[in-house]
């Protein structure tokens, strides 16, 4: 898997499934506090959608700061490995409340 085939529409069509199993886990993961009131694959979804779409929203300067290369990918390529993990470990870490 390469890093450009984690996008949105990979994700909802499910071919990401054999590649990212825990991350598909987080359908199941509910998150109810101040910064969440949903699952954390919505969640994580909806942080994708604002990062696919975040070219309109940066400068020239950051622009080429998010294009300058660690090792052999762009920050912004890096970037996109945080979304889609940043809530990986939450399946394993939540408290279940009843």
């Amino acid at each position: 898997m390469k890093i450009s085939d984690i996008s949105l529409e990979n994700i909802l069509e499910e071919k990401l499934q054999d590649q990212l199993p825990e991350f598909y886990e987080l359908k199941d993961v509910f998150e109810h506090n101040d910064a969440h009131e949903e699952t954390a694959f919505t969640h994580t979804l909806r942080v994708l959608s604002f990062y696919e779409d975040i070219d309109g929203y940066l400068s020239l300067s950051q622009q080429k700061y998010f294009d300058q290369k660690f090792q052999q990918y762009t920050k912004m390529q890096l970037m996109r490995l945080v979304v889609i993990l940043h809530d990986i470990g939450k399946k394993e870490t939540s408290i279940i409340i009843n």
